[in-house]
């Protein structure tokens, strides 16, 4: 013997098929070229880390650099220009090697300036454009 829905589960049943109904209309409007009013574009990585203002994650990282090293834009701009080879002299300077302790390359690259300008500079040719 089945038993009818009381008035609550009724509603409830009644509010399910709606939702499924406007659901399944959403996806048809979508399918057939209209977008929705509430869509929000979705953004990639190097968008989402991107700072307002900049075109580029580049040019928001050398912003965001020179702000935290207090330096001007161009001067780190240049700074991460030279980076791979900076960080280069200064392992060198330190005369580190690739058999060198591991707690001894980990404060290297924990106090070297010139990493961080190495970082910055690696993102530069990824696509990273705002649209």
């Amino acid at each position: 013997m089945s038993e009818q829905p009381t008035g609550v589960q009724s509603t409830i049943a009644s509010d399910a098929r709606a939702k499924i109904g406007s659901a399944s209309e959403d996806s048809r409007a979508t399918r057939q070229g209209q977008q929705d009013p509430l869509a929000v574009p979705v953004l990639g990585w190097a968008e989402s880390l991107t700072r307002l203002g900049h075109q580029s994650l580049y040019e928001s990282m050398v912003a965001e650099l020179a702000e935290y090293l207090r330096e001007a834009p161009a001067t780190v701009e240049a700074a991460c220009a030279a980076g791979a080879e900076a960080v280069a002299e200064d392992w060198k300077a330190r005369q580190l090697r690739k058999e060198s302790p591991p707690n001894e390359v980990v404060e290297f690259y924990r106090t070297t300036k010139s990493y961080l300008f190495d970082l910055t500079n690696s993102i530069r040719n990824t696509r990273t454009r705002r649209p």
